[in-house]
């Protein structure tokens, strides 16, 4: 099993993150896991900050990335949704 991380992973795992958590706190297909758990003072706290949630997103994007070498799979997932988060800062530095 891999447990080392090379730059290009670092890169790819820190914008699979960063999507992840955007997803998550901003956007509006979201909104509704939101409002239903905007009871929950944790949670809410939780899903309306990007600093907060993203410990959460990372500590799981790290650990599929550990389980990918065992389940080859799971990396491509990893890969697409970098590419999302790089597509979405792309986005975010035209503003």
């Amino acid at each position: 099993m891999n447990t080392s991380l090379d730059p290009t992973w670092l890169v790819a795992c820190t914008l699979a993150s960063y999507y992840i958590t955007y997803v998550v706190v901003f956007s509006d297909i979201f909104r509704p896991v939101r409002n239903l758990l905007s009871g929950v003072p944790f949670l809410m706290a939780l899903l309306s900050c990007p600093h907060c949630f993203s410990m959460w997103a990372a500590a799981g994007v790290l650990a599929a990335y550990w389980f990918a070498g065992e389940i080859t799979s799971i990396a491509w997932v990893l890969v697409a949704i970098a590419v999302a988060g790089g597509t979405s800062v792309l986005f975010a530095l035209k503003e």
